[in-house]
C-alpha cells in the first residue's frame, strides 16, 4: 500500500472543496466493511470516471491487501467479458459515468450486491482459483495487446519506489497541487496519482478534457500547478498555452509517447518564460510508468533525449542486429525495483511471483550519450523490406508533421496512413525517404484518413491500422500495388 509524507495530502473536487485523506477513507464505509471481510485475497476490478468515489475505492482496495485491475470506464459489453473471462476478478466496482442516465450491466456470471454514492458493486460466483500472489498490488492492461487482454503484474513495492523516484525526480512537496489530466486506469495517469499522494501533496479531480476551456478553469480556480500531458494534448494545446500560461504553473510533464522535437523547443522556451519547468519524461507500464526524465529548462542542451534514469534505476544497451537501425546502438535495457513481476494473460498467473528480478527489456532502440538516452524506434517496429530493415518510426518521421503520418507493414508492404493533403509534395517526401531507406517506392502504398485512431492515451493505434489493412480489400500483399502512384 502507499504510505505519505510529512503532511496528509487532499483530494480537491472541481468546485473547488477539499476531502482529506482521512474525510476520503471514511467516503465509502460499506466498500471498505465488505473488502475486509473478504476470505483470501481478492482480485477487484474497478472502472470508472475520474472521480472522489473511485480513487476512495482505488485506496481501499490496496489497503485491505487486495489486488486491483483498473480497466477502462467505456469498454463495450464484449470487451467486459472478454476481460471478466481472462481474469475472472472476484469483485466488481464501477463508478458511474458523469451524465450516464443508468448503470451499465455487469459481465456474465456476477450479480448485484449493493451501490454506495457512485459505485455499483457486483460480485462473482466463487471458483477454485490459485490464491493470489502476496506480493501482487495492481493490473494494468497493456495498450498493445492484440486478442486476449494482458495485464502488467505490479507489486506494492513496485507502486512505493516508482511514486518515491517520481517524487524525487520532480522535486514534488506537499505545496504542489496536480490536476488529473489522464485517466486512473493509464499508467502515466495513475502515477501522478500515487507521486502526489507519497508526498503528501494534493490532486484536483478534473471533470474534463484538457482541451476544453472548463479543464483550465478548474485548474486555475482550485490553484493547480502541475500539469501532465501526452504529445497529442500538447499539439492541441500549444495556441492556448502560448497566449496564456496558468499563472500557477509551474510544472508541466509529458510522457506516453515521443514528442516532434521543435514542439519540445516551444514548451520549453514557453515553461523558462513564465518561471517554470518543461520536462519530458520516459517510461512504460512495465516500469511502473516511469523510467528517465529530462528538465528541458534546466539542461536546453540535451533536448531530443529523454534525460536520465530516475532515482533508483540503470538503463543500459543491449547491442543487437536491429539496434544497427538508424544510429541506435541497441536494445534499451532499464533495471530498477519499479519493474513489473511479470505479465498476465489468464487467472492463474496471478499466483506467479516476480519472474524479471529487477530488469526489463523495453523492446525501444536507442544509444545514451552524455549519460542521457535517446531513442530512436522500436525494436518490434522494425520490419524487413526487400531485404533490408526499416525502422517504422524512422520511416514515417522522415515525414513532415503536416502529413500527420503512421506505418504499418504486413506482407512485406508498407502501408503509410497521412492526414494531411494528397498531393505531389507528400508524394515527393515519400520518394525522398524511400531513397534514404534504400527501398523502392514499389514497396510504399499510400492511404489517406481523415484521422488517425489513437488509443486511450492519445497514441498511435497501431494495432488498428494493422487490423485495417489486412482487412482492406484493396490490399494484397503485393509490392507495387500502391494506392497513389508515387
Amino acid at each position: 500500500m502507499l504510505t505519505y509524507g510529512p503532511k496528509d495530502p487532499s483530494i480537491v473536487r472541481p468546485d473547488g472543496s477539499v476531502l482529506s485523506h482521512r474525510e476520503l477513507r471514511g467516503s465509502i464505509p460499506r466498500l471498505r466493511a465488505h473488502l475486509s471481510r473478504a476470505s483470501g485475497k481478492a482480485l477487484v476490478l474497478l472502472s470508472g470516471c475520474t472521480c472522489v468515489d473511485l480513487v476512495a475505492a482505488y485506496l481501499a482496495v490496496l489497503e485491505a491487501g487486495h489486488a486491483v485491475l483498473f480497466a477502462a470506464p467505456d469498454l463495450d459489453r464484449g470487451q467486459q467479458d472478454r476481460l471478466a473471462r481472462t481474469f475472472q476478478p472476484d469483485l466488481l466496482v464501477k463508478v458511474a459515468q458523469a451524465h450516464s442516465p443508468s448503470r451499465t450491466d455487469p459481465p456474465r456470471g456476477y450479480r448485484h450486491l449493493f451501490d454506495e454514492g457512485a459505485l455499483s458493486v457486483w460480485g462473482g460466483a466463487p471458483r477454485e482459483h490459485p490464491a493470489i500472489h502476496d506480493d501482487l498490488a495492481l493490473v494494468l492492461l497493456t495498450s498493445g495487446s492484440i486478442g486476449e487482454p494482458q495485464g502488467v503484474r505490479l507489486s506494492y513495492a513496485n507502486l512505493m519506489s516508482n511514486a518515491k523516484s517520481i517524487s524525487e525526480s520532480l522535486g514534488i512537496t506537499p505545496a504542489d497541487r496536480a490536476i488529473t489530466s489522464l485517466p486512473l486506469h493509464y499508467s502515466y495517469g495513475l502515477s501522478v496519482l500515487n507521486s502526489h499522494l507519497f508526498s503528501g501533496a494534493s490532486i484536483v479531480l478534473a471533470a474534463d478534457s484538457p482541451t476544453s476551456r472548463n479543464f483550465w478553469r478548474t485548474f486555475s480556480s482550485c490553484g493547480a500547478t502541475t500539469f501532465a500531458g501526452v504529445p497529442l494534448a500538447y499539439s492541441a494545446l500549444l495556441r492556448t498555452l502560448s497566449r496564456s500560461w496558468p499563472q500557477l504553473l509551474r510544472t508541466a510533464t509529458q510522457a506516453g509517447g515521443p514528442m516532434p522535437v521543435e514542439l519540445v523547443r516551444r514548451y520549453s522556451g514557453l515553461a523558462q518564460e513564465n518561471g517554470a519547468r518543461f520536462v519530458v519524461m520516459y517510461g512504460q507500464t512495465e516500469a511502473t510508468a516511469r523510467i528517465s526524465c529530462l528538465d528541458t529548462v534546466a539542461e536546453p542542451e540535451y533536448i531530443g533525449s529523454v534525460g536520465t534514469a530516475v532515482p533508483g534505476g540503470r538503463l543500459r544497451i543491449d547491442p543487437s542486429e536491429a539496434g544497427s537501425i538508424g544510429g541506435a546502438d541497441g536494445e534499451v535495457v532499464y533495471e530498477g525495483p519499479n519493474v513489473m513481476m511479470g505479465y498476465a494473460t489468464g487467472r492463474g498467473d496471478l499466483a506467479t511471483g516476480d519472474s524479471l528480478r529487477g530488469t526489463l527489456r523495453t523492446g525501444d532502440l536507442g544509444s545514451i550519450r552524455d549519460g542521457r538516452l535517446y531513442l530512436t524506434g522500436r525494436l518490434k517496429r522494425v520490419c524487413k523490406i526487400a531485404s533490408r530493415r526499416v525502422s517504422l518510426d524512422e520511416f514515417q518521421d522522415a515525414l513532415t508533421a503536416q502529413y500527420g503520418a503512421a506505418a504499418v507493414e504486413l506482407g512485406g508492404v508498407i502501408t503509410l496512413f497521412h492526414t494531411g493533403p494528397d498531393s505531389p509534395s507528400l508524394q515527393a517526401e515519400v520518394r525522398r525517404a524511400c531513397d534514404a531507406f534504400g527501398i523502392s517506392t514499389a514497396y510504399v502504398r499510400l492511404q489517406d484518413l481523415a484521422a488517425l485512431p489513437r488509443t486511450s492515451a492519445g497514441k498511435v493505434d497501431y494495432q488498428a491500422l494493422t487490423l485495417a489493412t489486412h482487412q482492406d480489400p484493396e490490399y494484397h500483399g503485393q509490392a507495387g500495388e500502391t494506392r497513389v502512384p508515387l
